[in-house]
């Protein structure tokens, strides 16, 4: 293949594209009808697609560019970053630079981003549900109350379900007559007093 006289992949995508548009668009790539004249460009041409994508990994209808896959592994590689520094899918769609369309085109067509975007969603899932210690001091008696998680606070005081959580999240952390704060975060709250 070294001695090809056409160059890259790249240079034989577009000259397939171009002249073949119809095949290009209705055909997967390997099962192109071309003019005899080309027939050895096209030859060619296909032994790249099955070296560059291996021959058992080809969908009917695939016309991923180089470029695609090239974006698929800048992705994947974000996300194992991102797995290993404890971020999540909104931060790997920032760092590729890419929109949420984009993202999930790659993780419905690639197996390797698919994985790994489960994986992120599994470890996000299970932080989500992680209990969180939670202080609530009734600012009336200024007594002081532990948790084990928001759901035993809000048991406790008989609020619905997920009070305590929006008590939290809203900043304020005083509600009413209730001051309510995660206990890993209790001494960034007090220094606010």
């Amino acid at each position: 293949m070294t001695d090809s006289p056409y160059r890259t992949l790249d240079d034989n995508w577009k000259w397939y594209k171009d002249n073949y548009a119809f095949e290009y668009r209705t055909k997967d790539l390997l099962d192109g009808t071309v003019k005899p004249e080309d027939q050895a460009r096209y030859d060619e041409f296909c032994a790249q697609i099955k070296l560059y994508r291996g021959s058992d990994a080809i969908c009917e209808h695939d016309t991923r560019s180089p470029q695609w896959f090239a974006r698929d592994r800048i992705i994947a590689r974000k996300q194992r970053e991102a797995l290993r520094k404890g971020r999540d899918v909104s931060w790997v769609k920032t760092q590729a630079g890419i929109s949420n369309s984009t993202y999930n085109r790659h993780v419905y067509l690639s197996q390797e981003v698919n994985m790994l975007h489960e994986k992120l969603k599994e470890r996000g899932k299970r932080k989500r549900n992680d209990p969180k210690a939670t202080i609530c001091i009734d600012m009336q008696t200024y007594k002081r109350y532990e948790f084990d998680s928001r759901t035993d606070c809000d048991r406790y005081f008989d609020w619905p379900t997920g009070t305590a959580s929006m008590m939290v999240v809203t900043k304020k952390h005083y509600h009413h007559r209730y001051w309510i704060f995660d206990k890993e975060d209790e001494e960034k709250v007090h220094g606010k007093v």
